[in-house]
């Protein structure tokens, strides 16, 4: 009536990484609409752009005419998004990095959270939640 929205839910894979007391603790996963592909010296990731207004969304279903982005990983994006399981969580991930590109754990764990947030800024990847975490979700 006087122009106030009620704030909608977000599901439960689209939660910010602000939102997590400890970052190092989400497990992030792959999200649907990427594709991707080995290259020479890397990773290829192919993901699709969300439409910014209803005439991109019209244009897109009616011509079929999608927009896409592509994104190549180096070496050490390439091990990051290799490890992307949606088992392991970004302490764990952030380790393996350290190890296999002989960085420091605090050097590690600061590239791996960066990363893990630009990321999650273009949707390339999602977090995955814990059972505990969705059952508090749904219970909201």
């Amino acid at each position: 009536m006087f122009g106030f929205r009620t704030k909608k839910k977000r599901p439960p894979g689209s939660r910010r990484l602000q939102d997590v007391q400890n970052p190092l603790e989400i497990v992030p996963a792959k999200g649907t609409g990427a594709e991707w592909k080995e290259i020479e010296g890397g990773i290829r990731v192919r993901f699709r752009l969300p439409d910014r207004n209803k005439i991109e969304r019209w244009t897109a279903r009616v011509f079929g005419m999608k927009r896409q982005a592509e994104i190549n990983f180096d070496q050490m994006g390439s091990a990051y998004w290799r490890l992307l399981d949606g088992k392991r969580n970004l302490r764990q991930i952030a380790h393996r990095l350290g190890k296999e590109f002989d960085l420091q754990d605090e050097k590690s764990r600061e590239a791996t959270v960066t990363f893990t947030k630009q990321l999650l800024m273009r949707g390339i990847i999602t977090i995955r939640l814990t059972d505990q975490e969705q059952q508090a979700w749904r219970a909201t």
